[in-house]
């Protein structure tokens, strides 16, 4: 599978589903008992009740919530423990788990890219030396393995990436700090089986399936700054993303004409 997306500004909808969410994942809510309805929400968030109302079907869509007709939505058994990733729509969600998960540096060195011929098409070149460094994410809370990560800089930006050794910020928002904001993230989801390190980390046996993701940062002259390639198990994890529908042309001229 490949899906390609570009990583655009947050909307009010995202910032709502973001904040539930996350208030879900800390407990927030005691389970067994009902949310507060749309209007709570609305009042409580300064939007609409229909935009709480789409971001409450997000979150059932992912798998936390559920809906008792007559009652209410009540938080799923099992969801403290995140095994899916919501539909990226701006650099914000790709810090959403951050603050619940450890963070361990595997090694870090300096490593020529093994580059593809769809690769070149994005500025890099053969023979580039990058700065790479692998992290794995763990659950605070159960230890449970998340993710394994690695994280590809060029050279340039040696004092960034060790700051991001150290466990401070995600890299790219210390390379922004440098450079000021990115102007794009590109994605691809692809499958593939897992690496001899991969089936070890997760715990699972060799050539299991495991979903990988791939980030390229581009700076604002449009040259590639970061990438980043994160494996997570196939078996623990569900990429959501929706899609809106839009009328065809003809559609449009049909309406208006």
């Amino acid at each position: 599978m490949y899906v390609h997306q570009n990583i655009q500004r947050m909307s009010k909808k995202q910032q709502i589903t973001d904040v539930i969410r996350n208030d879900l994942l800390r407990e927030v809510y005691p389970k067994g008992t009902a949310l507060p309805g749309e209007l709570a929400f609305a009042d409580a968030y300064g939007v609409s009740r229909h935009t709480v109302r789409a971001a409450l079907e997000q979150l059932k869509k992912e798998g936390l919530l559920y809906t008792r007709h007559g009652v209410g939505s009540f938080m799923r058994d099992g969801c403290e423990e995140p095994q899916y990733t919501q539909s990226f729509t701006s650099t914000d969600d790709l810090l959403m788990h951050t603050g619940d998960t450890a963070f361990q540096i595997v090694s870090c060195q300096e490593q020529v890219l093994r580059l593809s011929d769809e690769n070149l098409k994005i500025g890099l070149r053969r023979g580039e030396k990058w700065l790479a460094v692998t992290v794995e994410r763990s659950s605070k809370t159960s230890q449970r393995p998340i993710s394994r990560a690695t994280v590809y800089a060029r050279p340039v930006y040696f004092a960034e990436v060790a700051q991001f050794a150290q466990g401070q910020h995600p890299l790219f928002k210390l390379i922004e700090r440098k450079n000021g904001p990115t102007l794009e993230i590109e994605q691809h989801i692809a499958a593939r089986a897992a690496s001899p390190a991969e089936s070890a980390y997760f715990s699972i046996r060799k050539h299991r399936p495991i979903l990988e993701i791939t980030r390229v940062y581009y700076g604002q002259d449009r040259t590639p700054y970061e990438i980043t390639v994160t494996a997570y198990n196939a078996e623990t994890f569900r990429y959501v993303s929706t899609i809106q529908p839009t009328a065809s042309k003809t559609m449009q001229g049909d309406i208006h004409g």
